[in-house]
């Protein structure tokens, strides 16, 4: 068991309703992670893949919620190939 566990938190402003940006932008900041600081864990923000509810209208929410993903979909298949020993949450 590891004595140390590194953890890095990402703090970023997702796209409204663009996931695969969104997924280019975490894909990347693990990489940056693990490059700069060996973490072992790597922490997003909550809605980090389709971004957070902004208006509160019929057009936009039925936008949002096309973007719902399954599990797996598109965030989880493409954050399933991720540097070793390294975590998501």
């Amino acid at each position: 068991m590891k004595e140390q566990l590194i953890v890095a938190a990402v703090q970023m402003n997702p796209k409204s309703l663009l996931p695969e940006d969104n997924l280019d932008y975490m894909k990347n900041a693990i990489a940056k992670a693990k490059k700069e600081k060996n973490a072992d864990l790597v922490v997003f923000p909550e809605l980090s893949n389709i971004g957070y509810i902004k208006e509160r209208n019929k057009i936009f929410g039925r936008q949002y919620w096309k973007c719902a993903e399954k599990i797996p979909g598109l965030t989880t298949d493409g954050l399933k190939n991720k540097p070793k020993n390294l975590a998501y949450m």
